[in-house]
């Protein structure tokens, strides 16, 4: 998996052992990591049944001492679609 912390406003991607990248993750002006993307469903199809592929993304928040508080899963949004269709 990606680090919880990087470089500020990095993108990493993550590679899978197939050479496909199955995880983008996006990390904010404080290098801690603000979403992911994924194009599989982690195995657990019935927590990630989103897009016509189970692609979802994820979106992390995390306390002053960087601590993770919360982590969402959604849908992809079109903007998000089309700006990272290269993976989706």
């Amino acid at each position: 998996s990606t680090p919880k912390k990087a470089n500020p406003n990095e993108v990493i991607d993550h590679v899978n052992a197939d050479g496909k990248i199955d995880t983008r993750s996006f990390y904010g002006s404080d290098g801690m990591k603000a979403k992911d993307l994924h194009t599989t469903n982690h195995g657990n199809p019935k927590q990630h049944n989103f897009g016509d592929h189970v692609e979802h993304a994820h979106d992390y928040e995390w306390d002053a001492e960087g601590k993770l508080k919360g982590k969402t899963t959604r849908e992809i949004s079109a903007e998000e679609r089309e700006g990272n269709s290269d993976i989706l």
